[in-house]
């Protein structure tokens, strides 16, 4: 296989890597009840002149630990209440103003039950019903629709689109079938993919194509899919490494920022059988190799050789980031310019560094690199990493990632400890990690981590560093494109507040298995009810 070429990898269209920067980036609800931290929604409010501020709206009428999904579009938050089940809309509209709220009485058999994902750069929530079943959700809507009955009560979600999902019916023998139905137009109606130890699916942009990846290592195979009549349009050996094996490959769960296909749709990164990173060309149907594990460093990277490539993916911006192995514990992060056929290593050559989260963008508008850098994580602890081997200052440990539009990245911090009058406080607070700065001729991060915390606004007046004290059981949504909604976690305990695999229900081979918490169900005879809107409010930045 050939080294690659230059190749143009494109740039994602909004929503569908990272979310707009523009509008509700986050919803919380968390059982406090003897406080005002029950349930909000997090959003960047922007001035004309592109001054921005983080503005914290409450959400009174759900009750605390109530369920909260926002919407991949950005345009809609629906919230499932703790007590009985009722649904509550919340419309914005661009800036990220609320324009209306609706209380929707919804059926009792197939009105939302639990929440769980977005469709990317979409409106429509992906929702099961009381009974277990999947459906697809429109905001304002007492019914979801159900989602291709006939295949059974025990489907699984496999991946998200635009329009389409995947789901897959799982085997006696350990095998599964994929289907895929577009849920806008007919969600009751699957079409048959195949049939196989499928590992994880991916959609192209657009729903143009669709990705299987089968079986591991030298077993492993990828087979890529029109999505429109099924037509198998290229089959090669290797698999896809945009998400960690320890989420079994979903594709629901990519690394935070990164895609297994680029922006274009034409290309797609994968592991070959031996453990290079390669790129087949979709449109050719060929391949070339971006890091051979069996020969030296290429440009600026170190002369060692790599055992086997663990993760890579693109970035909105077309750049490709990887993580690969040395010998059996050695880890190390790099990052690939397509454009330019370079590859930089990212971080120290102190052994451990992980990829977690890579920035919006590192590239200008002409698509020529300004800073190159990435999240790392080692020893359970995240740190910023960038090229010229420099490692910068930790960003934190219970980290939930929101891969924004932006040139930072974004963080939910769920353990930040306040310590005053000798007690200490679990607290959440909202990270902003600024790209690191060239100064003297060096790549230096000078952020430290509480320069992060970003400062919030509430009813225009400006209220500090946002944090939050933790209680009892909470609940978050980023309306990240590919991430789960049904985050929920147990803030007094001893795990992270807000879970990053809470996909499992969705992916496990036992159709018995519940989510994390039982879902509210709404109470018979609650009938057809109403709506409740509201004027919206008004925001003293965006008049």
């Amino acid at each position: 296989m050939v080294p690659c070429g230059a190749f143009e990898p494109g740039d994602a269209a909004d929503n569908t890597v990272v979310r707009a920067f523009e509008g509700p980036i986050a919803a919380i609800a968390m059982k406090d009840p003897d406080s005002d931290n029950g349930a909000f929604v997090l959003r960047n409010l922007c001035d004309d002149d592109g001054e921005c501020q983080l503005d914290k709206l409450m959400l009174p009428e759900l009750s605390p630990g109530s369920q909260v999904m926002l919407t991949t579009g950005g345009h809609f938050l629906v919230g499932i209440d703790q007590r009985g089940g009722t649904v509550w809309t919340y419309e914005f509209d661009d800036a990220g103003r609320r324009v209306s709220k609706n209380k929707t009485y919804v059926d009792p058999t197939q009105g939302p039950a639990q929440l769980v994902i977005g469709l990317r750069d979409s409106e429509l929530l992906v929702v099961r019903d009381r009974e277990g079943r999947l459906g697809v959700y429109r905001p304002t809507k007492q019914v979801a629709s159900p989602i291709a009955p006939d295949l059974g009560d025990s489907l699984r979600l496999a991946a998200v689109g635009e329009r389409w999902v995947a789901v897959r019916v799982l085997h006696a023998d350990g095998t599964q079938t994929v289907y895929v139905v577009d849920v806008e137009a007919d969600p009751e109606r699957p079409y048959r993919v195949a049939t196989g130890d499928i590992q994880s699916v991916v959609f192209g942009p657009g729903d143009a194509t669709v990705v299987l990846s089968a079986g591991t290592g030298v077993d492993a195979s990828v087979m890529v899919f029109d999505v429109g009549n099924r037509e198998l349009l290229d089959a090669f050996t290797g698999e896809l490494i945009s998400s960690r094996e320890r989420n079994d490959r979903r594709a629901v769960e990519e690394v935070p920022g990164l895609h297994a296909i680029s922006p274009s749709g034409e290309q797609l990164a994968y592991r070959t059988p031996s453990g290079s990173l390669a790129v087949r060309q979709l449109l050719t149907q060929s391949s070339c190799i971006v890091r051979n594990t069996n020969r030296l460093g290429t440009g600026a990277e170190p002369s060692r050789n790599a055992s086997n490539h663990a993760l890579a993916g693109f970035g909105a911006d077309g750049m490709l980031f990887a993580e690969y192995t040395v010998g059996s514990t050695d880890s190390f992060v790099y990052a690939y310019d397509p454009r330019h056929q370079q590859i930089t290593p990212l971080g120290s050559e102190e052994a451990g560094w992980h990829l977690a989260a890579v920035p919006g963008r590192v590239t200008d508008v002409f698509g020529e690199v300004t800073r190159l850098w990435a999240v790392g994580v080692r020893h359970g602890s995240h740190a910023t990493i960038g090229e010229g081997r420099i490692d910068g200052h930790t960003v934190g440990r219970e980290l939930t990632f929101m891969p924004l539009d932006d040139e930072a990245v974004w963080a939910i911090d769920t353990k930040d400890e306040l310590v005053g009058d000798r007690r200490s406080e679990r607290a959440l607070s909202v990270r902003r990690v600024a790209p690191p700065e060239w100064k003297n001729g060096a790549l230096r991060f000078e952020q430290g981590p509480d320069d992060q915390v970003i400062p919030h606004v509430r009813d225009g007046d400006n209220q500090g560093p946002l944090r939050v004290p933790l209680s009892g059981r909470l609940c978050l949504t980023t309306g990240v494109p590919g991430a789960w909604a049904y985050r929920c976690g147990d803030s007094t305990g001893t795990r992270a507040a807000f879970t990053t695999d809470s996909g499992t229900q969705e992916q496990n081979n036992d159709p018995n298995v519940r989510p994390e918490f039982d879902p509210p169900f709404p109470d018979q005879g609650e009938g057809d009810g109403g709506t409740e809107p509201d004027s919206g409010d008004g925001d003293p930045t965006r008049d």
